[in-house]
């Protein structure tokens, strides 16, 4: 009697572990499927906006604006230096 319990619990655990391992495989293959298609969706979203060039013009302006904060060239020297170059002129 003890023998044919432990056979059915053995069964019985080896199911649980079957149907377990299934429903896992189940729901990642499907979480891949719906993140793949929301990849492609929202990728089909900006492809038009890329191919207008809007990706190319923002980068350009940030390129701009960049350059406009950069300090002039006579803004990076200091003062003692500024003072040292005119005197080194008047010579």
């Amino acid at each position: 009697m003890e023998l044919a319990v432990i056979i059915i619990l053995g069964i019985a655990l080896l199911a649980s572990m079957g149907l377990n391992g299934f429903i896992i495989l189940t729901l990642t293959t499907k979480h891949q499927e719906e993140k793949a298609d929301l990849h492609n969706r929202l990728m089909a979203k900006d492809y038009p906006d890329y191919l207008s060039g809007e990706h190319t013009q923002q980068l350009i302006r940030e390129a701009e604006e960049k350059a406009r904060n950069k300090p002039k060239e006579t803004e990076k020297f200091s003062k003692q230096f500024l003072d040292h170059q005119e005197q080194a002129k008047k010579f």
